[in-house]
């Protein structure tokens, strides 16, 4: 394992900062979640509202297709943001490789390498 010195302050208390690994879990969550709950209006509102009706006739219509497009959202979002997570990480781990310093009196942002 190598000792990565920031080229600032010297210190060998460095991190990896994981800024595309950010990104890419936000972007995902985002994305999902759009793309969840436009799916979840066409199809998972339909099914949620089949259901609601069939539990408390005249209320559960309406709270049937608004709880199964929260779902439909929750699961897209989700699943897009773990893949947007780890693409990130790809990302971070061999393109970007930006390391910050954690010595409170520097914190200076620097490639690895």
């Amino acid at each position: 394992m190598s000792v990565y010195r920031c080229p600032k302050c010297g210190s060998e208390n460095t991190v990896i900062t994981n800024i595309s690994k950010r990104v890419g879990a936000g972007v995902g969550l985002a994305a999902g979640g759009t793309a969840g709950l436009l799916a979840a209006a066409k199809g998972g509102g339909v099914t949620g509202a089949a259901i609601g009706t069939a539990m408390f006739p005249g209320l559960g219509t309406a709270a049937g297709a608004t709880v199964g497009a929260l779902v439909g959202a929750a699961a897209g979002g989700l699943a897009l943001m773990k893949l947007g997570s780890s693409l990130g990480e790809q990302i971070d781990k061999h393109i970007v490789c930006y390391r910050k310093c954690q010595n409170p009196r520097c914190g200076h942002l620097f490639p690895e390498g």
